[in-house]
């Protein structure tokens, strides 16, 4: 336990001057696993690479869990989002190399609500079992199976309307179904999804706390208090390269580990994560607008080129008027 609180200290002990937009370590506008009720807007583009780190002396061996995600996030319009996650790397304490992890890919939906600081959302999803082996040690649960999961999202952005501290709270709940051939609310492998995070803006860059967890509906062997729950305090800056950095620490609020993790589902869960990860943003809006700028101008210099002739035109009809009339002139004999 002091190792988690030392790490969470450490963490927060890293902040440093910066800001800019935020998303989720599996796509989608957000902080770390919390998702925010907001897109990311039209034509925005986010490549984010996340990795996780845990260590852990056991006995005379040394247990590891090294972690790489790659996600994208795309604003198709300013009230619809999509997402999508890789896994190229993903340690299941067999082998040298890890083999692939699953995968996801993601819809939301931001409904357009009045006042602006209050922002309701839905997120659907899709989890692809690209693993090579489930469940894997130290990680949440995972089937084996094509599942799906629908999540409400609350946004309460009261960063520019709080008289004292401004801050931004993400409400999120919802429900995971680990395989579509099942049951719906019925099988033990159904979990409720919860999260919930807040933010603050820290000289420019964001601090965050979030708690989140996947609990077991309809699974009397697992316990409240056994199911997959995190604490994650971290956050996010724009550094070189206009790049977000983001750095975290989960911290495991799990009562107890399953021994050797032979319950497939309490699961022998790592007590704690380092978390870095790297955003490049990109706006696909900023061609289309220069694009249209360079038609624009084009345009322009087109119509100034007729305007142009048109009064060398006019300018040399005048001449041509002006020499006619001075021929039909009577000239003195």
């Amino acid at each position: 336990m002091r190792t988690r609180l030392a790490l969470a200290v450490v963490a927060m002990l890293f902040l440093v001057e910066g800001g800019g937009a935020q998303t989720t370590m599996y796509g989608g506008r957000g902080m770390s696993r919390v998702r925010s009720a907001r897109t990311v807007g039209s034509g925005n583009l986010y490549l984010s690479a996340y990795t996780l780190h845990y260590v852990e002396k056991v006995n005379e061996s040394l247990a590891k869990d090294h972690t790489l995600r790659l996600a994208l996030t795309f604003g198709l319009s300013n009230l619809l989002e999509l997402s999508a996650s890789v896994t190229p790397y993903q340690d299941t304490q067999e082998g040298i190399w890890g083999p692939p992890g699953d995968s996801e890919l993601g819809l939301k939906f931001c409904y357009p609500y009045s006042p602006d600081w209050l922002q309701l959302g839905i997120h659907a999803l899709a989890s692809f079992p690209t693993g090579a082996k489930h469940p894997v040690p130290y990680e949440p649960y995972s089937s084996g199976k094509l599942g799906w999961a629908m999540l409400g999202l609350l946004t309460l952005d009261l960063r520019e309307h709080s008289p004292f501290i401004p801050f931004q709270l993400n409400l999120n709940a919802g429900y995971m179904d680990h395989d579509v051939r099942d049951r719906y609310f019925e099988d033990r492998k159904d979990q409720a999804l919860v999260g919930a995070g807040i933010k603050f803006p820290v000289k420019g860059s964001v601090l965050y706390f979030e708690y989140t967890a996947e609990i077991f509906l309809n699974n009397p062997e697992v316990p409240f208090e056994k199911n997959s729950m995190r604490l994650t305090p971290g956050f996010k800056f724009v550094g070189p390269w206009n790049l977000i950095y983001d750095i975290a620490v989960d911290v495991l609020l799990t009562d107890e580990r399953s021994p050797g993790g032979r319950d497939p589902f309490v699961r022998d869960y790592a007590d704690w994560k380092l978390i870095l990860g790297v955003t490049y943003p990109f706006s696909l809006l900023r061609y289309v607008k220069q694009e249209r700028q360079l038609e624009q101008r084009r345009a322009l210099e087109g119509m100034e080129e007729i305007r142009a002739k048109r009064e060398e035109a006019a300018k040399a009809l005048e001449e041509l008027r002006k020499r006619l009339e001075q021929e039909r002139k009577p000239q003195p004999e």
